[in-house]
């Protein structure tokens, strides 16, 4: 019961759940161009699922880069909206 009340305080912090249902730019009905459909058997018959495929990166950028350039930082990001107009403490 836990998990589930995180899981709902998570989505409500996204922004993509609220009192009057989804509120995501991505719905149902609009599927974004970048997941590909995928399979796997590993004994009980194959099984299908969406992930997420990198673009190209000139896609992004407007033709204007060929080579993707990774971060040299590795840690965690996070970013957080408070959509209340209760004040909000997130401690790590």
């Amino acid at each position: 019961m836990r998990s589930i009340s995180i899981l709902i305080f998570i989505q409500l912090l996204s922004g993509c759940v609220s009192e009057n249902g989804p509120t995501c730019s991505i719905t149902d009905v609009e599927k974004d161009p970048n997941l590909k459909e995928m399979s796997f058997d590993i004994g009980f018959g194959t099984e299908y699922f969406e992930a997420f495929m990198e673009p190209d990166i000139s896609t992004m950028s407007q033709g204007k880069h060929d080579e993707v350039v990774n971060p040299k930082f590795e840690g965690h990001a996070a970013k957080f909206f408070n959509m209340s107009p209760e004040m909000v403490e997130l401690f790590w």
